[in-house]
């Protein structure tokens, strides 16, 4: 027993918070589909902010709307 009552020492509480490679993978993709989905917010942010220059109309935003959402549920597809 520890101090404070753990059974368990630091050192070995660490050995089995490794993560294995799966689990490191997935991690990693969930990051890159987060960052994806920030990108195209603020793409479609820009593209909003600047819209009395370039006119955007309704197939940009609708585009943007699908992207997030086919990322969204493809990470919920493999989680």
């Amino acid at each position: 027993m520890t101090q404070l009552g753990f059974p368990h020492t630091l050192a070995q509480h660490q050995v089995g918070a490794i993560l294995n490679a799966f689990e490191f993978f997935f991690s990693f993709y969930g990051l890159v589909l987060g960052l994806s989905v920030a990108v195209t917010a603020t793409g479609l942010a820009t593209a909003i902010q600047h819209r009395k220059k370039i006119q955007i109309g309704w197939l940009t935003p609708l585009l943007a709307l699908f992207v997030c959402l086919d990322i969204a549920s493809f990470g919920r597809m493999l989680g």
